[in-house]
């Protein structure tokens, strides 16, 4: 696996049907966009922080963690709780977009203690 460094956003769209934004590497220019995928949507590796919400017993409870990919349909991020399938949250990723979308979490899976990759899909 290789790692991305520093990236910039050359293009965003409010309208992500219309096109892939666009993450560089800072050296090479080069295009990351995952290949071989199962998927319609087409993902691209991208390591931004993100904050998410959800409502807890008492209160609503705010975390943080760090995205991995995103296409036009969902994202996956690193989270340190294990967040159950079915659960809707905001999730906001401020160098991508203005405001939080609301998300459904899809699948959380543990990469080892206090460390889970979460896939969502946006509504």
């Amino acid at each position: 696996m290789f790692s991305i460094g520093l990236v910039y956003i050359l293009k965003f769209c409010l309208n992500w049907e219309a096109y892939m934004t666009f993450i560089v590497h800072g050296k090479t220019g080069e295009k990351f966009i995952i290949e071989g995928q199962k998927r319609d949507q087409k993902r691209i590796q991208i390591a931004v922080p993100v904050t998410y919400a959800y409502p807890g017993k008492e209160s609503i409870v705010t975390k943080h963690g760090t995205s991995f990919d995103l296409s036009s349909g969902g994202m996956g991020f690193y989270s340190e709780k294990f967040l159950e399938k079915g659960l809707e949250l905001k999730v906001h990723a401020p160098n991508i977009w203005f405001s939080p979308k609301t998300c459904l979490v899809r699948w959380c899976s543990m990469k080892k203690y206090n460390l889970y990759r979460v896939g969502v899909s946006f509504q």
